[in-house]
C-alpha cells in the first residue's frame, strides 16, 4: 500500500491503520511518499531522523499494543524523500487507539475485525503461546468451577482448547 505523505491526518490514519492490519495479519510494507494513484510525490523532511522518529511515533502513538517496525528511508530527491515502514506480525491484538478498533485485511485494504474475529485472534495467540505446557490439572479445576458460574465472556471453549493441546510434563521425562 501507498501513502502521499505524512502532512495530512487522513494519511496519518491510513499509516496506523495499514500498520495495525499488518500486525494482525501478516509482514507487510507501507510505502510512504507515493500516492494511491502512483505518483511518486515524497515527503518533505529535515534529516533522515527527524522522518524515522515521525513515522515511528505515529505507529507508536497510533496503536496499542505497539507493533515492531523498521523504516528505511530513502534520500536523494532534492527536499523530499521516500520511506518505506515494515511491520512484523505480532501475536498481540494490535488495536487503532483513536477508534479502539482492530484491523485486518481484506481486498488489500484494512478493515476493521469484529469482536469475533478479536476473540479468535486472541485464543490462537492463547494456545500457540500456552498450549504445550503442562497447565491441564489447574485449567481443569478452574474449568469446573467456573462451569456454575455465568460471566459475559465465555472462556470454556478456551479452556477446553488450551486443554486438548497440552501434554503433561511428567509425560515428558518418562
Amino acid at each position: 500500500p501507498f501513502i502521499g505523505g505524512l502532512s495530512t491526518q487522513e494519511d496519518l490514519d491510513a499509516l496506523v491503520r495499514f500498520a495495525c492490519a499488518f500486525a494482525n495479519s501478516a509482514d507487510g510494507t507501507v510505502v510512504v511518499g507515493r500516492s494511491p494513484e502512483g505518483n511518486w510525490t515524497g515527503v518533505p523532511y529535515e534529516t533522515e531522523e527527524t522522518l524515522r522518529d515521525a513515522l515511528l511515533e505515529a505507529v507508536a502513538l497510533g496503536i496499542t499494543p505497539t507493533p515492531l517496525v523498521e523504516t528505511w528511508i530513502y534520500t536523494g530527491y532534492g527536499e523530499r524523500a521516500l520511506a518505506t515502514v515494515r511491520v512484523r506480525k505480532a501475536p498481540a491484538t494490535h488495536v487503532v487507539r483513536a477508534e479502539d478498533t482492530a484491523y485486518s485485511f481484506a481486498s488489500g485494504e484494512p478493515v476493521p475485525l469484529t469482536t469475533q474475529a478479536v476473540i479468535e485472534h486472541a485464543q490462537t495467540a492463547l494456545i500457540a503461546r500456552y498450549g504445550g505446557l503442562s497447565i491441564s490439572p489447574r485449567i481443569s479445576r478452574i474449568a469446573n468451577q467456573l462451569e456454575a458460574l455465568t460471566d459475559s465472556l465465555d472462556i470454556l471453549p478456551l479452556v477446553r482448547k488450551i486443554e486438548s493441546a497440552t501434554v503433561p510434563i511428567l509425560q515428558c521425562f518418562r
